[in-house]
């Protein structure tokens, strides 16, 4: 039977810009998952080296597999686009130099089936040039699942929305229009906006994604516009926290 005969139950979404380094490796990933009702989608960040090409190669290769391009417009503007295209029942994204544990989407799945959470949050590894890596737990929490109005949980909540599944109808609800154009730290952001539209969060003990550390990246200059988003997200998260009635010293 054709895998994508069926409505998809995960949407994976790929934003890649000059990923040919590792984009294979990270397609791979997805595609070798053990559990197989998903639906790829990688949107072309504009490109300038051989993204197109290894894309083009992996539509021949997969029904499951999705490609479209687009002018640079950012990470978060790639990601809303392959959004707009989903089907899945739920959503994630990963990054374009990242990968997977082939058992992701299955043990994601099991939780779901057990929990029927709105936002599931999991663990990750850093890995390191080297093949090393540490296993990160973005959720400071012990319990295995908790309620969204409880407001402790913005103690230890990762910002990154690499290691978060969600209901695609509530990532659709978030309005990302204010934070568009802020190219650095709109995922503290973009992953607050999409806690606030959950009645049901958990957090899963399983590290099974592998996020890529660019070691050179620690020792460069940060330019000004890096600067003034920066200041730009910290200004938003504060009036976000007030907003909703948490306080501010929950981040320190």
């Amino acid at each position: 039977m054709n895998i994508m005969s069926q409505t998809p139950f995960f949407s994976v979404i790929i934003p890649a810009y000059n990923a040919e380094r590792y984009l294979k490796e990270c397609i791979d990933s997805v595609l070798k998952q053990t559990f197989k009702n998903f639906e790829l989608i990688v949107i072309n960040d504009g490109s300038t080296d051989s993204t197109e090409l290894i894309c083009q190669n992996y539509k021949v290769l997969s029904t499951q597999f999705q490609y479209y391009s687009q002018e640079n417009q950012g990470q978060l503007i790639a990601r809303m686009e392959g959004l707009k295209i989903a089907i899945g029942k739920y959503v994630l994204w990963l990054d374009s130099d990242d990968y997977w544990d082939s058992k992701l989407l299955e043990t994601i799945y099991k939780y779901i089936l057990c929990y029927q959470s709105d936002l599931i949050i999991f663990r990750y590894n850093i890995v390191n040039e080297n093949g090393n890596f540490k296993e990160i737990n973005p959720c400071a929490h012990s319990l295995l699942y908790y309620y969204g109005s409880n407001k402790e949980f913005i103690k230890g909540f990762s910002g990154v929305i690499f290691c978060k599944c969600m209901k695609r109808v509530i990532a659709e609800a978030v309005d990302v229009k204010k934070i568009k154009d802020i190219k650095y730290g709109e995922d503290i952001l973009h992953s607050l906006y999409v806690a606030k539209k959950c009645n049901k969060i958990i957090s899963v003990p399983e590290a099974l994604y592998y996020n890529r550390l660019n070691t050179f990246s620690v020792f460069q200059t940060p330019t000004l516009k890096q600067i003034y988003d920066s200041t730009s997200a910290s200004d938003a998260i504060c009036e976000f926290l007030k907003k909703e009635n948490f306080a501010v010293d929950l981040l320190g």
